[in-house]
């Protein structure tokens, strides 16, 4: 895949984020992540921005890992009712696969 660079401002600042997706897809989460950020920040005013962006982090992560859970179970279930011995259940990222994303200074 081809490798692009975005300019993404985010919380006032601007990041460089060299990846594959599109620019649309990078508009959409940038503007996510700066909702985001800006309900955080009228939900508990006296965070920084570095402390909102951790507890995104760490809200993100946690619904990464309930999602991949919940793909595993449901691809048990295909698998328990596949009458096909051949067919296996697929990983849409395998371990330790790096995110898409990586911030460049």
């Amino acid at each position: 895949m081809e490798k692009r660079r975005y300019k993404a401002l985010i919380a006032g600042q601007t990041y460089t984020i060299v990846g594959s997706r599109s620019e649309q897809h990078l508009d959409a989460v940038t503007a996510l992540v700066n909702q985001q950020l800006h309900q955080l920040g009228e939900l508990a005013p006296e965070l920084s921005v570095a402390d909102r962006c951790v507890l995104m982090a760490l809200n993100a992560v946690s619904d990464q890992l309930v999602q991949e859970q919940r793909i595993v179970e449901l691809e048990q279930q295909l698998q328990a009712q596949s009458s096909s011995p051949e067919v296996a259940p697929t990983n849409p990222r395998k371990k330790g696969e790096q995110v898409p994303f990586s911030r460049e200074r």
